[in-house]
């Protein structure tokens, strides 16, 4: 994460970027990672099926951060987002 940051920073130092660029970019990079998760990720869902306890499989269709509940939100979907848009 450290080579990251400092990859981040170098090639904004070298653009002569402003300082809010510098906050926006760190911060994006920041909770890339403190997420642990991404979009297109896949999940099992666990769920009760007739009363017989089933696994649904789930992906990640948007991540977010919500400044105004200060955390991280998402939205499952059936279909993978990534293979969506594909012709």
């Amino acid at each position: 994460m450290i080579k990251e940051l400092y990859i981040i920073v170098r090639s904004l130092y070298k653009g002569k970027a402003s300082k809010e660029q510098y906050y926006l970019e760190i911060g994006t990079m920041l909770l890339r990672k403190g997420t642990g998760y991404q979009v297109g990720d896949a999940f099992d869902l666990p769920i009760t099926k007739k009363g017989k306890p089933a696994t649904k499989k789930v992906w990640i269709a948007n991540l977010f951060f919500d400044f105004a509940k200060n955390k991280i939100t998402h939205q499952f979907t059936t279909k993978n987002p990534l293979n969506e848009n594909k012709g």
